[in-house]
């Protein structure tokens, strides 16, 4: 029994109702962290970090026969990178929201990410 009364509002938010909402963040959590477990460049692969302007992160991970480009938008504003040299590939399947991607240009909303894997 809690020593403090729980507002019913609160109860939605707990453990178990936020595990009966396909929505729930604690849901989204878990299927992008089952998405990056089956990329094995994620998993065990080398990294190298690419050039960018603040406020973006971008490198590429490599390994298992994969080659994955991971870039973050780290600022509360829309951001812009250059796509590296090569062929890539968005993934889709991570559940994340989808960068805009044309003219060899990644276009991240605020806090955005992008993942391709190279053809």
């Amino acid at each position: 029994i809690p020593w403090l009364p729980v507002p019913d509002a609160h109860r939605g938010l707990s453990a178990a109702g936020q595990d009966a909402d396909p929505d729930s963040v604690p849901n989204a959590f878990r299927a992008f962290m089952a998405w990056r477990k089956a990329q094995p460049a994620l998993v065990g692969g080398g990294i190298a970090f690419l050039d960018t302007v603040e406020p973006v992160l971008a490198f590429v991970r490599a390994g298992g026969g994969q080659e994955m480009l991971a870039v973050f938008n780290l600022s509360a504003a829309a951001a812009e990178c250059a796509l590296p040299m090569g062929s890539w590939q968005p993934a889709h399947s991570h559940g994340l929201p989808l960068a805009a991607v044309g003219d060899g240009v990644v276009r991240l909303p605020a806090y955005g990410v992008f993942f391709a894997q190279a053809n």
